[in-house]
């Protein structure tokens, strides 16, 4: 569900049923803005200790995406990209994360800071939802509508595959 705060909208999933503790996450993606003003989006994960407790969100990785980020990780969230990975993010330049389009599965979502991974499954609903918020941001730093954003991203992929 969509709320409010400080840094902007934030759209939250939990995985808290999972039996494996590195895939029994909670994921929290929120609008926010770059050092350079650039409207993107954070993603913040962290793990749950137990089925049905809460998540420990003092424990919590964070990586802010880029703008071309962005535009991958909304090609994967509506199948026009198998995968988008980014690294060398954080002060440290140890934390990455990566995107997979699971077809009719949904998606997996990989945070990794020092050799540490997090793993969160979206459900094909999920990252329906998920792909909504994330082209509305896109479409908001590029300051066109979110159906012109989704006809460019499908060109761009058309293009990108007649080369």
């Amino acid at each position: 569900m969509s709320q409010q705060n400080n840094f902007g909208e934030a759209l939250t999933f939990y995985a808290d049923r999972h039996p494996e503790p590195l895939k029994r996450t909670a994921m929290n993606v929120q609008y926010t803005s770059s050092r350079l003003g650039l409207q993107t989006l954070s993603i913040e994960m962290t793990t749950i200790n137990s089925p049905g407790e809460s998540p420990d969100w003092t424990n919590k990785t964070i990586i802010q995406l880029t703008k071309s980020e962005l535009t991958g990780l909304c090609g994967v969230l509506f199948g026009l990209k198998s995968e988008v990975k980014a690294s060398f993010h954080g002060e440290n330049k140890n934390k990455g994360i990566a995107v997979y389009n699971n077809g009719a599965q949904g998606a997996a979502v990989t945070i990794s800071v020092a050799g540490r991974h997090l793993h969160h499954f979206l459900s094909p609903e999920d990252r329906l939802e998920l792909g909504v918020f994330t082209l509305r941001r896109l479409s908001d730093a590029w300051k066109v509508t979110p159906s012109d954003t989704l006809a460019i991203l499908r060109q761009n992929e058309l293009i990108r595959r007649s080369q």
